[in-house]
């Protein structure tokens, strides 16, 4: 039952509303503004960007288990009708990608080969077109792949840190329409032993989000 308080405030705002009609089209504003606002959002998040936690080490340094990363999905789509207005590439070298086979896990990766690239992994050591990468590609075990050419719309994904990673050495080439987008942004990052489900705690959530942020990782950019 509506209470005594109750109806004098709704015969409050009912005579200020009828008094006021600066304040109805203030608030008409502010309802096409939001309205604008979230169909803005919904655009972006629909088709430029997304977002991906970062849940293994496999991508140290360049990305720490608890980083929460922007994507670019446009990075890689097919040109269609909104190309003069999204704009879209292929992957190269040295990316860091979102990819997803077929009924497994959202990865993030990094290219390391692609189409037509001769790929071969001995001692551990990561040889393309019969030239051998960096130490940075380097793996400490004692692994081998024989040489493998990709094919068309195939590319070569690993990890940084190739003893933490299962990638294109363990599942084979990734196929270019499995990528989700290339990472850009370190948007924010917290401490992976703080459990992302003690924040739903009333009585804790706050403080968690706090103290569990690497304030120094905040807005990096992938590389």
């Amino acid at each position: 039952m509506t209470s005594f308080a109750d109806l004098i405030l709704i015969i409050g705002v009912v005579y200020t509303v009828r008094r006021n009609g600066a304040l109805i089209a203030s608030l008409g504003l502010l309802a096409k503004v939001s309205i604008l606002a979230i169909l803005l959002a919904l655009f972006v998040r629909t088709f430029l960007l997304g977002a991906v936690e970062v849940e293994s080490a496999s991508m140290v340094p360049a990305l720490l288990p608890g980083d929460h990363v922007l994507v670019d999905r446009q990075a890689y789509q097919p040109p269609g009708a909104w190309a003069w207005v999204l704009p879209s590439g292929r992957p190269e070298r040295g990316d860091v990608v979102v990819v997803q086979r077929p009924g497994g896990k959202v990865l993030v990766k990094r290219v390391v080969a692609l189409p037509g690239d001769i790929v071969e992994v001995v001692d551990g050591r990561l040889w393309v077109n019969g030239e051998a990468s960096g130490d940075r590609w380097r793996s400490s075990a004692r692994e081998r792949l024989h040489p493998h050419r990709l094919r068309s719309q195939e590319i070569f994904v690993m990890g940084d840190q190739r003893s933490e990673s299962r990638d294109s050495r363990h599942w084979g080439p990734a196929r270019v329409e499995w990528l989700r987008g290339r990472a850009v942004l370190i948007y924010w990052s917290r401490t992976p032993a703080v459990s992302a489900g003690d924040w739903d705690k009333i009585d804790s959530s706050a403080w968690r989000r706090v103290a569990a942020t690497r304030w120094h990782r905040w807005l990096q950019p992938v590389r």
